[in-house]
């Protein structure tokens, strides 16, 4: 027979290995977490050129991610955004868009996005590598879809839906597609303008600036 007491025992046993549980689990994510911050740093130093990437510094930070991966049982969104970017760096340093490394990418972000689907960088991202690849299926819509939506006014998020609006091929756009790259380019316009000029003569779409936004205020000298 199970007496009130002993009900109180299990009850407490439980609560143990619990909280047991729950300190093993946030060390793990701290440990990651310091991983992820080691990975960032290179990062960052790499896109400043502050620091070379080697072959052996590349190798050492994806090694740090992909245990800090296993610390957080593949649940980390961060440490699947970063595994996307590193899958992207090593694209480049293969001196070309290497297909098997972008597709990686793609589905390293498209696993963030899951994980975390309110942050408009994956779906931006997962937008922009569809793009790359030329597929303008229902996942590039729906990353679209939720990288405007989700990023609506965030800077960064503006700027990378403007890269792909203007070095895009809008007769291989869906209508839904066009309307939103139109719309986020006019407030990126708002807010990033001197940038958005710089995209639009780095991929020779000044002309179809212009003509779509010359009554904007900041394209008054471009488009004279």
């Amino acid at each position: 027979m199970v007496t009130p007491l002993n009900n109180s025992r299990w009850f407490l046993l439980v609560i143990i290995l619990l909280l047991v549980w729950l300190s093993f689990t946030a060390i793990q994510w701290g440990v990651a977490d310091l991983r992820i911050r080691f990975a960032r740093d290179n990062f960052d130093q790499w896109s400043q050129l502050k620091m070379p990437l080697t072959e052996e510094g590349f190798e050492r930070v994806q090694t740090t991610l992909l245990k800090a991966q296993e610390l957080t049982n593949e649940g980390h969104p961060g440490v699947k955004e970063l595994l996307g970017k590193a899958a992207l760096v090593r694209s480049d340093m293969a001196g070309a868009a290497d297909r098997e490394d972008i597709i990686d990418a793609l589905n390293y972000y498209q696993q963030a996005a899951n994980l975390r689907p309110v942050s408009p960088y994956p779906w931006a991202t997962i937008a922009l590598i569809k793009h790359a690849l030329g597929r303008y299926d229902a996942t590039f819509e729906d990353a679209l879809s939720q990288a405007s939506d989700y990023g609506r006014w965030n800077p960064d998020i503006l700027l990378m839906l403007a890269e792909l609006g203007l070095s895009s091929n809008t007769l291989l756009l869906s209508p839904e597609a066009s309307a939103k790259l139109d719309d986020n380019l006019s407030r990126a316009l708002k807010v990033k303008g001197a940038k958005v000029i710089a995209l639009a003569q780095k991929y020779s779409a000044v002309q179809s600036l212009c003509l779509r936004y010359g009554k904007n205020k900041k394209l008054t000298k471009l488009c004279a």
